[in-house]
């Protein structure tokens, strides 16, 4: 079992400053290993829900985020593989896949990291009209021009082929359907 949590260190008299860290514990049959993650907590509330904070991946990955910064993590070994930062914006995971990459979304994009820890977006993805969704690039289906983004508001991927399964936003952004769509 995986717990996350964050821990908060009160000052000390020799002049550390408060501060807050993201913690990870493993408890198995074997007792509990804690770990600590190079970021500041897991989210902006201290004592929010962490359901969308990681996923595991291909051979005991575990991806994590607070929203600032992206962290691979080796379950077993309890070592950090690498981490990365967005400039701006919020990361919001979308699924861990087969070939041990994953998928968030950033500024209404769909983002691809390899397990080493490459990141590329997807030019199927474009600026989303609505904050906090994701565009779906669109185009006419005769002269090819673009046309206005489709607004999804939740991506999962499936198999090791690219593809995903998608919500669209509700009105009046979207109808709410289900959408399937490759990636490749």
């Amino acid at each position: 079992m995986l717990a996350a949590w964050t821990y908060f260190f009160p000052a000390s008299r020799e002049g550390a400053k408060p501060r807050f860290d993201a913690r990870l514990s493993r408890i198995g049959p074997t007792g509990q290993q804690d770990y600590t993650f190079p970021i500041l907590g897991w989210s902006k509330n201290p004592i929010g829900l962490l359901d969308g904070n990681m996923v595991l991946g291909e051979a005991n990955i575990r991806y994590a985020t607070n929203g600032k910064h992206l962290v691979s993590f080796e379950v077993k070994s309890g070592q950090v593989n690498w981490i990365r930062e967005t400039p701006s914006g919020e990361l919001k995971l979308q699924g861990a896949l087969a070939d041990g990459g994953l998928l968030l979304s950033a500024q209404g994009r769909i983002v691809y990291f390899n397990r080493e820890g490459n990141g590329v977006e997807l030019p199927q993805t474009v600026a989303p009209i609505k904050d906090g969704d994701i565009g779906l690039a669109q185009f006419d289906l005769f002269d090819k021009t673009p046309s206005k983004p489709l607004q999804l508001r939740d991506v999962q991927p499936f198999g090791i082929s690219g593809a995903f399964l998608a919500v669209e936003d509700g009105a009046p952004a979207g109808t709410g359907k289900l959408i399937q769509s490759m990636l490749n």
